[in-house]
């Protein structure tokens, strides 16, 4: 454990998930269960959720469900692939004109939800009062690198950097591009590839975006059904009521190994979590330091810990 004296080092606990249904922890069992599918030949998916889904609005918490959840509403500018790369999202391209200054062009043909056009001035603004909540929540990396941002033309911004920093893009994933002066909690309106339909008691409905920039090759409706008792799920699972469960818990996957004699498959969702070395405490500029630090780490006691 670090001194205290190095108390400025970053605990960034920000989760670099997945699309729910792409990716999840979730149970799918080898049963008989048919899809859902009506006499028009639409596709519905019901997911059993463990945790409530606790805001609509974006950028607000740090939450694994309700962030999982919402992505399938809003988007960021890049996204984090299986080995970590950094894509194109809502951005096309960019261009690192020096060290401390990014040009980032837009995807010319996203809407939002309500079909208006996503355009520079409206991500720099969101991505400015993106930056103010994520200060207001204790993760000041935004605050301390990003000098300020500037529309330059209609799908293009610049990006200007108090200092050097190669995660730049990598934490512009964390930062969901949302629509400027609508009130997101009641009317929760992004890029995203389902648009929220309604909230009604447990039960959270979406539907497909027709107008969504890039293929969408999933159901037409998804509804996520929160469980407040976890074995609820299970048999409401195993009787075909739900057809994924997401982020189970470790004992009820302990319970099912137990019950179902192996027709449960488990799959683990990407889950990135950094400890941050900052630049600006001094120790920490020395190379030595920071290799000492590195090695002092027992990666392989954190992965069972963490994962159980």
């Amino acid at each position: 454990m670090l001194d205290n004296k190095y108390s400025v080092l970053y605990l960034l606990s920000l989760a670099s998930v997945i699309v729910l249904l792409l990716g999840c922890s979730h149970i799918q069992e080898n049963s008989s269960c048919a899809p859902n599918i009506d006499e028009n030949g639409k596709t519905t998916v019901t997911v059993g959720i463990f945790q409530p889904v606790i805001t609509l609005v974006p950028n607000t918490v740090f939450h694994l469900t309700t962030s999982n959840f919402l992505q399938n509403i809003f988007e960021p500018l890049v996204e984090v692939g299986r080995n970590l790369e950094t894509k194109p999202l809502l951005a096309k391209s960019w261009e690192f004109i020096d060290d401390t200054t990014i040009d980032i062009y837009l995807k010319e043909n996203v809407q939002f939800h309500n079909n208006q056009k996503l355009e520079a001035s409206e991500v720099v603004a969101s991505l400015k009062e993106s930056i103010e909540k994520f200060t207001q929540n204790g993760v000041i990396y935004f605050s301390e690198v990003v000098d300020k941002i500037e529309p330059v033309d209609k799908y293009k911004f610049r990006l200007y950097l108090t200092r050097p920093s190669p995660q730049i893009l990598y934490f512009l994933s964390f930062l969901s591009i949302t629509p400027i002066g609508i009130e997101l909690s009641s009317n929760p309106i992004g890029t995203g590839p389902y648009f929220f339909v309604k909230q009604q008691d447990n039960v959270i409905e979406l539907k497909k975006f027709p107008n969504y920039h890039s293929k969408n090759e999933g159901p037409d409706t998804i509804k996520f059904i929160y469980f407040q008792n976890r074995f609820d799920a299970i048999k409401a699972h195993d009787l075909c009521k739900v057809d994924l469960l997401v982020n189970v818990p470790a004992d009820v996957f302990h319970n099912l190994k137990i019950t179902n004699k192996g027709n449960t498959q488990k799959s683990i969702s990407y889950i990135v979590t950094f400890l941050s070395l900052s630049p600006l405490v001094e120790q920490f500029r020395n190379i030595k330091v920071r290799e000492a630090i590195d090695l002092a780490l027992d990666r392989e006691k954190l992965v069972k810990e963490l994962l159980k």
